[in-house]
């Protein structure tokens, strides 16, 4: 099995358990099982494969790599993990401030 093979089988697997098809999670949609989905599927490729931002980006659709650094970092926040990407998300969503409130 080839490496792209690999991950898009993955990507198929994190689609498969969040109940979405995987062209949702590739797509534009901003549903919110989508956008969920497409968070795990980035943290996975991220930390998994070690891929970089802007290859996540491409791979989901042609994202932007801000757009994956907050998305990794959302999903991070969901999952109670801590990182970069969390840190940079709360900032972004001012989630930061309301905490140390």
């Amino acid at each position: 099995m080839t490496p792209r093979a690999k991950y898009t089988a993955e990507i198929a697997e994190v689609a498969k358990w969040y109940g979405v098809p995987v062209w949702a999670v590739i797509s534009p949609e901003k549903t919110r099982t989508v956008v969920k989905a497409r968070r795990a599927a980035a943290w996975m490729l991220r930390f998994k494969y070690g891929f970089s931002h802007e290859r996540i980006g491409r791979i989901m659709g042609g994202k932007d790599h801000s757009t994956i650094i907050f998305a990794i970092g959302m999903h991070m926040i969901a999952a109670g993990l801590d990182g970069p990407e969390r840190r940079y998300a709360e900032r972004k969503a001012g989630l930061a401030a309301r905490r140390a409130a």
